[in-house]
């Protein structure tokens, strides 16, 4: 790293390394036969989440986010006039500094 200064002063460069860290509203292997929805708290300890998406069972699926509670919110209401059956859930949150988070959960329906 190297620059010009031209008056005196405190500097610090920093370097975000640490990715976005997702939290789900349930754990991976419960069955969710009962709710219509579930949650992801997405947080970043500096540059802040930047992108985030979901796919169930590897279809791109539709979040709804609180941008102030920093909350992600997947409807479950297309899943629920299909039989019961095991679903895998993949969540990925990318932060400003191009971190990358990716979990995967599996739920029954």
């Amino acid at each position: 790293v190297s620059g010009d200064v031209r008056s005196f002063g405190h500097y610090c460069v920093v370097r975000d390394t640490i990715p976005p860290a997702i939290k789900p509203s349930f754990a991976s292997g419960a069955d969710l036969s009962a709710q219509s929805k579930v949650t992801f708290k997405l947080t970043d300890n500096f540059s802040g989440v930047n992108d985030f998406w979901a796919e169930l069972d590897g279809a791109w699926s539709v979040l709804e986010f609180h941008p102030v509670s920093q909350v992600a919110t997947l409807s479950l209401k297309a899943l629920e006039n299909s039989p019961a059956a095991t679903h895998t859930l993949t969540f990925v949150a990318v932060d400003s500094a191009g971190n990358k988070t990716t979990m995967e959960y599996t739920f029954v329906k």
